[in-house]
């Protein structure tokens, strides 16, 4: 017996339930990320401009930018050493799963 499409597998996605699960995310997205972020914006738009460079001038501004960045510096460091390795070994060994690819 031969495998024949019916008209309600022909209109259906790949992935059940693609569209609610888009949805939420969307909704959930705009309610973490999106909101506040536009509400900093709109309280630093109605800041005039020596204002809005004292905040961000601050000493406990600047602070934590320099937490942020180090922070950051460091991260990227211990992803460069451990990620080199990763990628090393990956290439240089054998083991299950890995295919050998030939052109």
């Amino acid at each position: 017996m031969a495998y024949t499409r019916t008209a309600h597998s022909a209109t259906s996605g790949v992935i059940p339930g693609f569209g609610l699960s888009l949805g939420y995310t969307l909704v959930y997205m705009s309610l973490l990320v999106l909101i506040p972020m536009s509400a900093i914006f709109i309280k630093a738009s109605a800041q005039s401009l020596p204002e809005f460079w004292a905040t961000i001038t601050a000493p406990p501004v600047v602070a934590s930018y320099r937490v942020s960045f180090l922070t950051s510096l460091l991260a990227a460091a211990i992803n460069v050493v451990f990620g080199s390795l990763l990628a090393w070994s990956l290439v240089r060994y054998n083991f299950w799963g890995k295919r050998r690819w030939t052109p």
